[in-house]
């Protein structure tokens, strides 16, 4: 109930930095639900990975703020 719930919340929201939810797939078996969302070219986690390796620098006060904002 609550998944369903927070389905419904995100399907709702429409602003420019939340991804938006584009469909709700059912599969054959009840227990399988899929989220189909926008593309994105990274998400959070995988930049912060990439900066713990040293593969990319510090992030910038503006890049921070972009993150977070």
């Amino acid at each position: 109930m609550t998944s369903l719930r927070e389905i419904a919340l995100l399907k709702q929201l429409k602003h420019e930095n939340i991804v938006r939810l584009s469909e709700v797939l059912v599969g054959s078996k009840f227990d399988s639900v899929f989220l189909a969302f926008e593309f994105c070219r990274i998400d959070l986690a995988n930049l912060l990975d990439l900066q713990a390796r040293g593969e990319v620098g510090f992030f910038t006060l503006a890049e921070v703020k972009c993150l977070l904002i």
